[in-house]
């Protein structure tokens, strides 16, 4: 076996000869490695692991090597010592009364191995696992640098760290999520390749700019290799290493893996994703069955019928004669006149926008504003008005002015005089007190010139207000309300039109959301259905031969193409958008020809995207003989500003009592399946970067940015195996690739370097002492033979990590008392061959969460979600953390959940050696100072906890000091008081109360160092 004796002092190269040569020995093959290009000897980390390690026995190991070194291993711990070592190696907390009482009640000879077999099973031991991976990968909850703002969906990344630890999933499968995680259906895993500082704020000078970015692509190229091989592979950004047969070229290799990895928020799956897509798929087809149905009680396009809105905010239509004192607001809801009232059967819907003009108390019969329609003709008239306040006139005065010159009054005739105070339809009852529109009232049919204007005028009556709002013009005898479609939905829309045999259909947009290019997800033209009840066949899909053209396509978009607009597909990446700004023009032509009578298509059918809606637009079809038909257009629909929310653009101004009723139920149901469907795909949001094509990459002479030589193909560190993408290989793929290299390629380094890891959570030092570095400038083994037997072993129980962590503990060297002998401490006084359990201060999380455990304070469940803030709530847009003062149930979750603070520490406990989250960080220091003493003592958050202890105590035996005293001890240091403490407890309690023993007790040596 490889064995070094302690007191050996050889050269790094006598010493791995040595090893190759003892390996040897043993019948392990001494292959040879890649070398630097120097010539150096080969490495022992990058040798391959022998499988047959796999069942060696640790302890035989470990006790050769203390034998060579005339050591001997320490007595067995006791069995308190042993649970209490358990369960703070493993989870992080004490064990509980419970867990205790059970512990010493089972005698069988294997109750550790049933204890340590629950605690590898259960979430406490993900959470503890998880802490340590978030310190090795500079995890933080904020961006860092001199805003340090937040980043509020990190945490998802940490949930699935504790997740994945629960579920024990492979190790190399856990490798392979937080490389590619989009790719293997693990979303959030890839806040690894994001989880370190982000330099946010953007230089206007471009070699900073470019300096900023390529620090971005060095720190994940960084923390890849120190996390997974050990390997300190950010040492090649400027020159080939110093030290291990790592190259430049390397460096920038795995670079290119990166290059298309950006910081930010990205949309993830959730766990349910695929339960998720089949109700979305069910839900889909049942909107597209609802929207069909509700159509059908739509009144088909009337082409030439122009239905004309005048809204009093539209400068275009509407001009104020005095300054309008303000603006009357619908409140949300569906009531009539609310903002959101869908109208009835006689009543039209909101078409106010959600608000109205008003002037307090004008002059009596004064002119307030004026509409100019510009039309001529003869036209049925609808006046509304803000209606609902007592304050409001009741004889305000509309007129027509036929010449529209205001100046001369002979022309003048009243059209209606209005009570404000009430609706349109009257009434009589309690004013509600509150801003409603007040629906539509027809003053009748009148004669238009081009110039006339429509005139509100205040009453006769002084000391009231006026309100104006949305007039409505149409062709006359339509009926108690005018006739207009539904305003135009960027998630779907439907013209219906006599039925026509075509052989082609036109969409032709005349007017776009913002004027910008439009967008057409899918245009589906509608067969007319051989029966009622059969679905109408789609004769524009792809699938049947149908072929689009468009006056332009949207250049270098892999998106938005013609071929998208009838390829059955839904969903803004499948949709079609030209290059023309504000109008264009798209063509299906059919198959064969067909008896059409309807088209339906939308912005985008999922509902994300409303910017490039088409507000204005005509369709035609083309006949047999070639000529081009118009058939339907938004002339004859609600004015898509004039619509304030959703709920008043589903239905028509009119309908028919009958018709009213059946698409209320119809509008109700699509309603509901909207909101779900909105849920369904509104998914969560992680930190957990966005990926980009990728940009060439390049040798950077001396690592900087400004001065590129060669282009360099994605790969990774080629002496330990080589990984040769091609130049054009896309983002994920390179990703992908490196994670599987890491896996299978570099199986045997990733095995040793995790398994170390391990090794060091329950040693306090790894068997390599740095952990994040296994090359020729880092630590050599202390027990080599033993890393490979682990490494082995794992590898062989298909990468559990619980497999590692059970075989360590069972093993005499974990087992043995923390207590040596003078003469061995004084031959290992670093404790690297183990002739006693190591000792050692536990980090910072587990004595904060001790306390809060031993005060009954600890909130375990609900576990995860978005973290808890140990400083001061501050929105400033430079942060600044000032610690709490106070602490709330929400800050007595276990200290994993804490909203880590990059460059900040933990108020109370950051001084037991925190990481600051600026660097990896694999494993923690143990100072001593005197501000860890102050903490412990004086810090509001410990005076809490001891607070919450005593009053524990009290309330668990009222007036009984012994048994507060022995309760104490229990819940502390699970045992029991001896005589001599119990009295100087006691003395304690009786001098300075019981919070002073709890303060006393948090302090003490046994509650902050692992036995």
């Amino acid at each position: 076996m490889w064995r070094l004796a302690p007191t050996l002092r050889f050269g790094r190269r006598v010493i791995l000869s040595l090893l190759l040569v003892a390996g040897s020995a043993v019948g392990i093959p001494a292959q040879e490695v890649a070398a630097p290009a120097r010539g150096t000897a080969p490495h022992w980390a990058w040798r391959p692991v022998d499988p047959r390690f796999a069942g060696a026995d640790l302890e035989s190991l470990l006790e050769s090597a203390r034998r060579a070194a005339g050591l001997r291993r320490s007595a067995p711990a006791d069995r308190a010592t042993l649970l209490r070592r358990a369960h703070l190696v493993l989870t992080g907390l004490p064990p509980t009364a419970t867990e205790v009482a059970a512990a010493r009640a089972d005698d069988s000879p294997d109750w550790l191995g049933r204890v340590v077999a629950d605690l590898l099973a259960s979430r406490r031991h993900a959470e503890r696992q998880a802490q340590h991976w978030l310190d090795l990968v500079r995890f933080a909850d904020t961006n860092g640098f001199e805003t340090n703002t937040p980043r509020p969906s990190a945490w998802r990344y940490r949930d699935w760290l504790i997740d994945s630890f629960h579920r024990d999933l492979p190790y190399d499968e856990f490798v392979v999520a937080q490389l590619a995680g989009d790719q293997v259906g693990e979303d959030a895993a890839t806040g690894f390749l994001v989880a370190g500082p982000w330099d946010e704020v953007k230089s206007p000078d471009p070699r900073l700019t470019a300096e900023q970015r390529s620090n971005e692509l060095a720190d994940m190229v960084g923390v890849t290799g120190t996390t997974f091989l050990a390997a300190t592979v950010g040492c090649a950004r400027c020159h080939d290493h110093k030290f291990d047969p790592i190259t430049q070229r390397d460096f920038f290799a795995m670079e290119a893996v990166f290059a298309g990895v950006q910081h930010g928020e990205r949309e993830v799956r959730p766990a349910d994703d695929s339960a998720r897509r089949a109700r979305l798929t069910e839900l889909a087809a049942r909107r597209a069955e609802l929207v069909h149905r509700l159509s059908r009680h739509e009144p088909l396009a009337a082409v030439g019928r122009g239905v004309r809105f005048l809204d009093d905010e539209d400068p275009a239509s509407a001009e104020a004669l005095r300054p309008v004192a303000g603006h009357g607001e619908n409140p949300a809801g569906t009531a009539a006149g609310q903002r959101d009232d869908p109208g009835d059967a006689m009543r039209a819907p909101n078409l106010s926008r959600g608000r109205y003009s008003w002037w307090r108390e004008p002059p009596p019969s004064t002119d307030l504003m004026a509409w100019r329609p510009r039309v001529a003709g003869r036209f049925e008239l609808w006046v509304s008005w803000g209606a609902g306040f007592a304050t409001h006139a009741s004889d305000a005065e509309w007129q027509l002015d036929l010449d529209g010159d205001l100046d001369t009054l002979d022309d003048r005739r009243c059209l209606a005089v209005v009570d404000q105070q009430h609706p349109a339809g009257g009434g009589d009852g309690a004013l509600p007190g509150e801003p409603r529109w007040s629906g539509l009232r027809t003053v009748g049919a009148i004669e238009l010139h081009l110039d006339s204007r429509i005139v509100l005028r205040s009453g006769a009556a002084a000391s009231a207000a006026v309100t104006a709002d949305v007039l409505v013009l149409a062709p006359p005898g339509d009926g108690p309300l005018p006739v207009a479609r539904p305003a135009v939905r960027a998630d779907g829309n439907v013209d219906r039109f006599a039925p026509r045999y075509a052989t082609a259909l036109r969409f032709t947009v005349e007017e776009t959301l913002g004027g910008i290019e439009p967008c057409v997800d899918e245009l589906r033209v509608l067969e007319v259905a051989p029966e009622p009840d059969v679905s109408p066949r789609n004769v524009a899909s792809a699938s049947l031969g149908a072929v689009a053209t468009a006056s332009s396509e949207y250049a270098d978009n892999p998106f938005h193409k013609i071929a998208h607009a009838n390829d059955d597909r839904a969903g803004n990446p499948y949709s079609w958008i030209p290059s023309e700004r504000g109008r264009a023009w798209l063509q299906i032509d059919f198959a064969v020809p067909a008896v059409v009578d309807s088209v339906e298509w939308a912005r985008d059918a999922e509902g994300r995207y409303s910017d490039r809606l088409a507000t204005r637009y005509r369709i035609e079809v083309r006949e047999p003989a070639g000529a081009w038909r118009e058939v339907a257009s938004s002339d004859d629909r609600i004015p898509y500003a004039a619509v304030a929310t959703p709920a008043g653009q589903r239905r028509p101004v009119a309908l028919g009592l009958s018709l009213a009723s059946a698409a209320h139920a119809l509008t109700h149901e699509l309603a509901e399946v909207d909101a779900e469907l909105g849920a369904l795909r509104d998914l969560p949001r992680a930190y957990a970067g966005r990926f980009t094509p990728p940009p060439t990459t390049h040798r950077l002479h001396r690592g900087d940015p400004t001065q590129p030589r060669e282009a360099v193909a994605p790969g990774a560190v080629a002496a330990l195996a080589r990984l040769e993408l091609a130049p054009d290989t896309p983002e994920p793929a390179r990703r992908l690739a490196l994670a599987r290299w890491l896996t299978v390629d570099a199986r045997d380094v990733l095995a040793r370097v995790v398994v170390n890891r391990i090794w060091q959570q329950h040693f306090g030092v790894g068997l390599v002492a740095t952990p994040n570095d296994f090359g020729r400038a880092g630590a050599e083994p202390s027990h080599p033979e033993v890393l490979d037997a682990l490494a082995a072993g794992l590898i062989a129980e298909g990468w559990s990590l619980r497999s590692v962590h059970r075989r360590i503990v069972a093993t005499p060297t974990w087992q043995q008392a923390s207590l040596a002998s003078a003469e061995d401490r004084a031959r290992d006084g670093g404790d690297r061959l183990l002739s006693r359990y190591p000792s050692r201060r536990l980090d910072a999380e587990s004595i904060r969460d001790g306390m809060l455990a031993a005060s009954g304070e600890l909130v375990l469940e609900p576990a995860g979600g978005p973290g808890f803030d140990v400083f001061a709530p501050d929105s400033n847009y430079v942060r600044v953390y000032l610690p709490r003062t106070t602490f709330g149930p929400d800050q007595l979750r276990r200290a994993v959940y804490a909203k880590r603070i990059r460059m900040e520490r933990d108020p109370t406990f950051g001084v037991f050696d925190c990481p600051d989250g600026a660097s990896s960080a694999p494993s923690r220091g143990r100072s001593t100072t005197a501000l860890q003493a102050f903490s412990l003592l004086n810090s509001p958050f410990v005076v809490e906890r001891a607070a919450a202890f005593a009053a524990r105590l009290a309330a668990e035996a009222p007036d009984d000091r012994p048994t507060q005293v022995a309760r104490a001890f229990e819940l502390a240091l699970q045992r029991a008081p001896d005589h001599d403490e119990a009295l100087a407890a006691l003395d304690l309690v009786d001098d300075h109360g019981l919070p002073a023993l709890c303060r006393a007790l948090f302090n003490a040596s046994e509650f902050v160092f692992l036995p």
